[in-house]
């Protein structure tokens, strides 16, 4: 598997970038269609980034990050080449 670390999240100036390549719309269409696609993941399951088209690649694994900051249950392999989804247990206070 190759090494994607060097895409994750460093600021959001990636955000104007993409949207000024491809469009406010199309941006969003593909935010929105990640977004179901981890949603759908079952737990215990994982996506391997090799599997996304490669020029979609650097996106997927930014747009994954971003919603990892509110969705505890995903985390990135160290090399960023799978993003998985566990069970998360919550304290009971």
């Amino acid at each position: 598997m190759a090494d994607y670390s060097s895409y994750r999240l460093d600021g959001y100036a990636w955000v104007d970038a993409y949207i000024a390549q491809m469009g406010q719309e199309a941006f969003h269409a593909y935010r929105s269609k990640v977004e179901r696609a981890l949603e759908a993941l079952s737990e215990g399951r994982y996506y391997a980034v090799d599997d996304v088209r490669e020029e979609d690649r650097e996106l997927f694994v930014k747009l994954c990050c971003h919603y990892i900051t509110g969705h505890p249950e995903y985390y990135f392999s160290d090399d960023y080449s799978r993003i998985y989804r566990e069970k998360v247990y919550y304290a009971k206070e």
